[in-house]
């Protein structure tokens, strides 16, 4: 049964790739995108093979790339990591060799191609220089598979080099990683030059299933230098209520606003991330904004939007990020955006009524310099506070500062009825006086 699907499938690509060499190179134009320069598709093989083509006999497809494409496919049915070293034989060829290049590019447009197949094939031409004019194609002949069309806008910002480097399909649990058919998996970190290929990308930021919208962001991100990109993400940002779609705008455009970039952008593109911060429904945007956060020089009016965030009856999720990144901002802020971030912590800790948010202000607290004042609530919060966690936070941060105040604090948390509390402090009073 699977062999006779995968000759039916080599006879497609026979008659796709013998059509090609018969019409030569000239195709029909497609109709350019609204406000969007069409690419320069003019090297492409043509598309889908006449009604009346010849037949061809089996015999005059390259061998190797009829061995190649077969096994891929057979991979596909099975599963495993068969798929990615299938894709990785299929790639070896299709950069060494022209004609069996072509025969891929037709089989990638041919609409009989096998869907999965079309997919994986997607994801191997991304990896290659020189793809995006045949995955721009696809991606408007197939513009109503949306699996397809994900897998295109991937295959658009994926990794290309080192060119020589084939085995590449096992990557989609990495940083920077996505996955495709049957355990199919490339990286998607690619710098777009190519100003038409970023706006035919960033048509599909707005429109579109919401898989197909984080798609066109992930493969943007990594020209988030540009700002034709930036202002496609600002965008989507203000638009669109998906978590994972705000998820990866959020953090291209924090990272961006933690760099050399202008102070006016930067402003903007920080309240314009504040604005989404307290949303419900974006557990996963606010986390991956907390660490790029601590890189963002903060202003006065930025620093007050966050604590805001920081108070009731925002709920825990959001007060947490909140505090979280105005503490890890501070130190890049200037001394009145420290002084400001001790108070509101050690007022937290002193009053709060929720424990999570008390343990949480103790060990951010330890992350800044101490004041006198700072040191003085975590050292009544070592001894005074009703749960464990939350004194153990305050040794904890207690240890960072060994002023006699806070090494008397550690000495008193070391005879603690809690053990696990004891221990730590002792463990911090030995550390401090091998010092």
């Amino acid at each position: 049964m699977v062999r006779a699907r995968v000759w039916g499938l080599v006879a497609v690509v026979l008659v796709v790739a013998t059509a090609a060499a018969l019409r030569g190179t000239q195709r029909p134009a497609r109709a350019p995108r609204a406000g969007v320069a069409p690419p320069d598709v003019a090297d492409l093989p043509p598309g889908p093979a006449a009604a009346d083509a010849p037949p061809v006999p089996r015999s005059d497809l390259p061998g190797a790339f009829a061995a190649r494409v077969a096994a891929l496919d057979a991979a596909l049915a099975a599963g495993g990591a068969a798929a990615q070293d299938a894709a990785a034989d299929l790639r070896r060829l299709l950069r060494t060799d022209e004609q069996s290049r072509r025969a891929a590019e037709a089989a990638l447009l041919d609409p009989g191609t096998r869907r999965e197949l079309r997919m994986a094939l997607a994801l191997v031409f991304g990896t290659l220089p020189g793809s995006d004019a045949v995955l721009l194609d696809a991606l408007d002949r197939f513009a109503a598979d949306p699996e397809l069309v994900r897998c295109a806008l991937l295959a658009l910002g994926a990794t290309r080099e080192p060119i020589d480097e084939d085995d590449v399909f096992g990557l989609g649990d990495r940083p920077y990683g996505e996955g495709g058919p049957k355990g199919i998996g490339i990286t998607v970190r690619r710098e777009i030059d190519d100003a038409r290929v970023r706006a035919e990308i960033g048509s599909r930021l707005a429109a579109g299933e919401a898989a197909n919208r984080r798609a066109a962001a992930v493969a943007l991100r990594a020209s988030i230098a540009r700002l034709d990109v930036r202002d496609a993400f600002l965008a989507a940002l203000r638009g669109d209520a998906d978590d994972g779609v705000a998820g990866v705008v959020g953090e291209a455009l924090a990272q961006w606003a933690g760099g050399p970039g202008d102070e006016a952008e930067r402003s903007q593109i920080v309240e314009a991330l504040l604005l989404r911060a307290g949303d419900d429904g974006l557990d996963g945007y606010r986390f991956r904004l907390e660490d790029d956060f601590a890189r963002i020089p903060l202003g006065t009016a930025e620093r007050a939007a966050l604590a805001g965030l920081t108070r009731p009856p925002h709920p825990l999720g959001v007060r947490s990020f909140a505090i979280r990144a105005l503490a890890g901002s501070a130190a890049r802020s200037g001394g009145e955006a420290l002084d400001g971030a001790r108070e509101l912590l050690g007022g937290y800790l002193r009053d709060d009524a929720d424990a999570a948010v008390r343990d949480m202000a103790a060990r951010m607290l330890g992350r800044l310099p101490l004041d006198d004042v700072a040191i003085g609530r975590l050292a009544r919060a070592s001894s005074q506070d009703g749960e464990w966690h939350v004194r153990y936070a305050a040794v904890e941060a207690l240890g960072s500062a060994p002023t006699p105040a806070a090494l008397a604090a550690l000495r008193a948390a070391a005879s603690e009825a809690d053990e696990r509390v004891a221990a730590r402090a002792r463990e911090l009073l030995r550390d401090l006086e091998e010092r």
